[in-house]
């Protein structure tokens, strides 16, 4: 559905969202065990002895057909550690370790090994050691760098598995690897190159040579849950880790997520009886989801957020996860999609630099640009920039800003700007110029209401405004508001209702009233 159906829609009062999504937009997803998709592998592993003693003492029991090494202790207070040995010579070398273990608790598996620098060297990359206590029989893997087993810690062992000791670690086998295992491979980067798959072949897709006419979402991608593949536990739910302090007032609603998409909750049900789960935007799987959803409702793409507290100028691979998933899901769904920085938080000092090189690494090393699913306006790539606010640093420091990408050449870009919505109010004139070298402005309006409704008085100047300038004027629409989990307030005091879509419907109504096409 086009921007333009959607004002007509306002207009005839007949928009059906419901019916946008067709009975074929839900895929039915089969999910296979990992070791039927994966590689044969002939390397042999070298099968670990457990050895009881110390701080990591186990029992020997059985468990359905598994012999299981199940560590000693009271709930709250189990074994720290449980010892391994090796009786092959494994010397200054990387190798990687698979445990197969029954998830029990919630955490996370660690692992200590000799290595030539140390006698209890922490594993580096992990994947699928976070215990979500499912109760199925998991394997999870390391790579142990340099490592070098010598019976250097503590029962005259050469590694150890280690938790927190609210788990009760339930381990069936321990084996290492001398080169990659399929699993290992499984977790390989796949995101920074060029997407190259099939081209959509769907009946809408969007054009992404214009922004004129598009319906476009802003898509942070900052939801992170305990065992996803950045290993970073619970991000944006939550405050420290812990669901004692919620920082969200909505629980999405998971039922359409796949069982891989979804992540237990510690302790949490729903009114059901069900475990309460929550998905991860680092979910390569979810963000697909969320691009299907778009297409099925006719919206036409994302800004893509790029934090400028979280790139620098060291580009490692998981700076770029969110984006390249999106660019894929993009080109998957016929969607389109842009960067979109947020300056909140970053040193004044700091922002060119991270802006640039970022840009210049996105432009030069991922390709995006070149995309055929990115946006573009006027022949320019569309670079969103979020922050600018005259209390937050001076225009001087804007300006700059505004400079990497408006002064030519292969970095140049067309810049949609967002920041304060009294702009065209601001008493500095320098700020007031600032505002005006931009592309297109989009006025953050989010939590600025009257009585029930969104405030929507100083659009039609804006546009006004804009219009003389030759910038298009790109309003905020937003369906409600509330952050009293997040700033700890009682509750019902941010609140401000939805009113069952009406928020969302009349600033919709005033779009089309005065003419606006973005």
């Amino acid at each position: 559905m086009s921007l333009q159906e959607v004002f007509s829609a306002v207009s005839s009062k007949e928009l059906n969202m419901a019916g946008r999504c067709a009975s074929g937009t839900r895929l039915a997803v089969l999910t296979l065990l990992i070791a039927v998709s994966l590689p044969a592998f002939a390397q042999d592993g070298y099968r670990l002895t457990p050895v009881s003693g110390a701080d990591g003492t186990f029992n020997v029991v059985v468990i359905g057909s598994d012999t299981v090494y199940r560590a000693t202790g009271s709930p709250g207070s189990y074994a720290y550690y449980m010892y391994l040995q090796c009786d092959e010579p494994v010397q200054s070398r990387t190798v990687y370790l698979e445990v197969t273990f029954i998830d029990t608790g919630y955490g996370y598996i660690g692992v200590e090994y000799n290595s030539t620098t140390a006698d209890y060297t922490r594993g580096g990359v992990s994947h699928l050691n976070y215990v979500g206590n499912t109760g199925t029989t998991r394997t999870a893997v390391f790579e142990l760098q340099d490592a070098d087993f010598r019976n250097a810690e503590n029962l005259g062992t050469d590694l150890r598995l280690n938790c927190d000791g609210t788990i009760q670690l339930h381990i069936i086998s321990a084996f290492i690897y001398l080169e990659p295992t399929p699993l290992f491979l499984s977790f390989a980067v796949d995101w920074m190159e060029p997407y190259s798959g099939p081209p959509y072949a769907g009946d809408d897709l969007v054009d992404a040579t214009t922004l004129t006419g598009k319906v476009i979402c802003g898509y942070q991608g900052w939801f992170r849950a305990a065992g996803d593949p950045t290993e970073s536990g619970w991000v944006h739910y939550v405050s420290g880790n812990s669901f004692d302090h919620l920082t969200v007032d909505m629980w999405p609603d998971m039922m359409e997520y796949t069982s891989e998409e979804q992540y237990r909750v510690p302790g949490w049900t729903l009114t059901s009886g069900v475990p309460a789960t929550l998905f991860s935007s680092a979910n390569k799987r979810t963000v697909l989801r969320h691009f299907q959803w778009m297409e099925a409702y006719g919206i036409d793409g994302v800004a893509m957020q790029r934090f400028t507290g979280g790139i620098g100028l060291s580009n490692y691979p998981g700076r770029f996860r969110i984006l390249g998933y999106a660019r894929e899901a993009a080109n998957r769904t016929g969607r389109t999609y842009f960067v979109d920085y947020d300056m909140s938080g970053t040193p004044t000092s700091e922002l060119v630099a991270r802006i640039s090189g970022d840009w210049k690494f996105l432009v030069d090393s991922m390709k995006l640009t070149q995309d055929s699913h990115y946006l573009h306006h006027e022949g320019k790539p569309v670079v969103g920039i979020f922050g600018f606010f005259s209390d937050r640093f001076s225009a001087a420091a804007a300006d700059s800003v505004l400079d990497i990408f408006q002064t030519g050449g292969p970095y140049e870009a067309f810049v949609m700007g967002s920041g304060e919505w009294w702009w065209r109010n601001e008493a500095d004139t320098s700020w007031a110029h600032v505002f005006r070298r931009m592309d297109a402005y989009s006025p953050w309006n989010v939590g600025n209401y009257d009585t029930i409704d969104a405030n929507t008085n100083y659009w039609a100047a804006d546009k006004q405004a804009l219009d003389s300038s030759g910038a298009i004027y790109m309003p905020v629409v937003y369906p409600g508001f509330g952050w009293d989990n997040l700033m700890n307030l009682t509750p019902g005091t941010s609140y401000f209702s939805r009113r069952q879509g009406a928020v969302l419907w009349n600033q919709f109504v005033v779009a089309k009233q005065i003419g606006l096409s973005t």
